[in-house]
């Protein structure tokens, strides 16, 4: 069964973690969401020779800041929210054509992706931004660059291994700073939903079912 593995190719902008909407410039951002387009365009080409073909596995690349927002990585964490949602709604959409979805959404591995060749920053750091969590992800990445916890090998292996099964997962969880991060993002939703659920349930129409 083909795989096609659907990773948002890199522009000057729209590869960056931290074009953050409170550093980046108008340009930056429409830049972001420009490559997110382009992604979304030519991954649909391929669900067609799937759909012709009748079977077919979606490989989504998301990643960490997928299923939780992160200060300073705004634009970033708006297109791998997008691209989760797309993976998940694929997974059912195009189940009665034989084909699977999966995103995966790793943490941080140790490659050149925190280089300068491969990120790009805003050109000009917003000074209200200073000494607060936007910026401490500028300030970290010199310090996280080819000292990141995962393994890429290691982490290359497992998708090639998830991929490789008869029935995808629909999220691959990819690195121990993931799954702790997942961890603390069940509680928040837990902790958001406590003390509104029942008010929220109560905004059904008297005759709803």
């Amino acid at each position: 069964m083909p795989v096609a593995v659907r990773k948002r190719k890199p522009t000057s902008h729209c590869s960056s973690p931290c074009n953050a909407c409170g550093g980046a410039s108008e340009p930056e951002e429409r830049a972001e969401f420009i490559g997110f387009l382009q992604w979304a365009g030519s991954e649909a080409v391929v669900r067609v020779v799937m759909r012709k073909q009748g079977s077919g596995k979606l490989v989504h690349i998301g990643s960490r800041s997928g299923f939780e927002g992160e200060p300073g990585v705004s634009l970033y964490c708006a297109s791998k929210f997008a691209v989760a949602g797309i993976s998940e709604a694929l997974s059912v959409e195009m189940a009665p054509f034989g084909i699977q979805s999966m995103v995966v959404e790793p943490g941080v591995f140790r490659t050149d992706f925190l280089d300068a060749s491969s990120l790009s920053v805003a050109a000009n750091r917003i000074a209200d931004y200073d000494d607060t969590p936007a910026h401490v992800t500028l300030d970290w990445i010199d310090r996280a660059n080819h000292a990141q916890l995962g393994d890429p090998v290691k982490g290359a292996a497992l998708i090639v291994e998830a991929a490789s099964t008869e029935k995808l997962p629909t999220h691959l969880y990819l690195g121990r700073d993931t799954l702790e991060r997942l961890d603390v993002k069940y509680q928040q939703v837990q902790d958001d939903l406590a003390p509104w659920r029942e008010k929220s349930a109560a905004t059904a129409h008297e005759d709803a079912a």
